[in-house]
C-alpha cells in the first residue's frame, strides 16, 4: 500500500492543475483573438498586436512551465539523507523565477495597452476636433453669406 499523500503534494497538484487550465484557456483565448482580428490595420497597430501576441504566448508558455514546476516540486523531498535536497531548491527557485517573469510580462502588457489606448484616444480627439472645426468653418461661411446677402438687399 502506498504511503498517504502529503498535504503539500495534494496542494501542489491542485495548484498545478489550476495553472495548467488557466494556461490552456489563455492560449485558446489568444488564438481566438488572433483569428478574429481585422486585417488592414495600420503599421503601428500591426506592431502593437504582434508584440502583444508574442508577450502573451510567452506568458502562456511560462504558465505551462510553472504548472510543471509545481507538480514536480510538490513531490520532491526537501531533504535527502539529512541534507537539503539541491534539486528541490532548484525547482522551487525556478518556480519563483517564473512567477517574476509572469509579473514582468503582465506589467509590459499593461504599459503597452496603455500606450495603445492613449494613441487611439489622441487620434480620436484630433478627428473630433477637426470635425468640429470644419463644421464651425461651414457655419461661419453660411453666416457671412447671409450677412452679405442682407447687405446686398439693404443696398438695393
Amino acid at each position: 500500500m502506498p504511503p498517504p499523500a502529503d498535504a503539500s503534494e495534494v496542494a501542489s497538484l491542485v495548484l498545478a492543475i489550476v495553472i495548467l487550465l488557466a494556461a490552456v484557456f489563455l492560449g485558446w483565448w489568444q488564438w481566438r483573438d488572433y483569428r478574429v482580428r481585422p486585417t488592414g490595420l495600420s503599421r503601428l497597430d500591426d506592431d502593437h498586436f504582434g508584440r502583444q501576441d508574442m508577450r502573451r504566448a510567452l506568458g502562456t508558455i511560462v504558465l505551462l512551465l510553472l504548472a510543471v514546476a509545481l507538480f514536480v516540486g510538490g513531490r520532491m523531498p526537501h531533504e535527502v539523507a539529512g541534507k537539503a535536497n539541491l534539486k528541490f531548491v532548484q525547482v522551487w527557485a525556478g518556480a519563483a523565477f517564473l512567477v517574476v517573469v509572469l509579473l514582468i510580462l503582465a506589467m509590459l502588457d499593461w504599459f503597452s495597452t496603455r500606450l495603445y489606448a492613449t494613441r487611439h484616444r489622441e487620434r480620436l480627439a484630433k478627428e473630433g476636433l477637426s470635425i468640429v472645426e470644419a463644421e464651425l468653418r461651414i457655419k461661419t461661411a453660411i453666416r457671412r453669406a447671409e450677412t452679405q446677402s442682407d447687405r446686398d438687399t439693404d443696398d438695393a
